[in-house]
């Protein structure tokens, strides 16, 4: 899966702009970032609050168990061991515009594809939270 992902606000996808809005409003301009969304970038989320989809601002990436960098999407295979709480009791939708993808010779990445859903300017990934330090954590969740 992902390890960048745009978060878009181009004027025609009124769906982005209005989380990107509200999000504004409650913690300020710079909540978020926009555009290419990179590890530890502030992004947004959508929660469930009082039964709503509720816009808030995430760090992109959890840490790893062994301490050694970030967990950038969870796997389904190991989602239940490793993420058992969070997966359970912090899930949550990553709205995005696209996600990128590396194509590798050998063991370089070579050229990066931006990938978006044909005919859709929205792309809702399943993703949970956990919590670092003082800021909510996010993943996506992958197969």
């Amino acid at each position: 899966m992902c390890a960048h992902y745009t978060v878009f606000s181009e004027a025609e996808i009124l769906e982005m702009r209005i989380i990107l809005e509200e999000l504004s409003k409650k913690f300020g301009a710079q909540a978020v970032k926009t555009g290419e969304i990179n590890p530890t970038d502030i992004a947004p989320v959508l929660t469930l609050a009082d039964d709503r989809l509720v816009p808030s601002p995430a760090r992109f990436g959890l840490p790893r168990k062994d301490g050694k960098g970030l967990n950038l999407n969870a796997r389904s295979d190991n989602a239940l061991t490793v993420w058992r709480r969070s997966l359970f009791t912090r899930r949550c939708v990553v709205p995005s515009t696209g996600f990128y993808e590396w194509l590798h010779v050998g063991k370089k990445p070579t050229d990066q594809f931006l990938f978006r859903r044909p005919g859709e300017k929205m792309l809702y990934m399943a993703g949970m939270l956990d919590r670092i330090t003082d800021k909510d954590g996010v993943t996506p969740l992958s197969s």
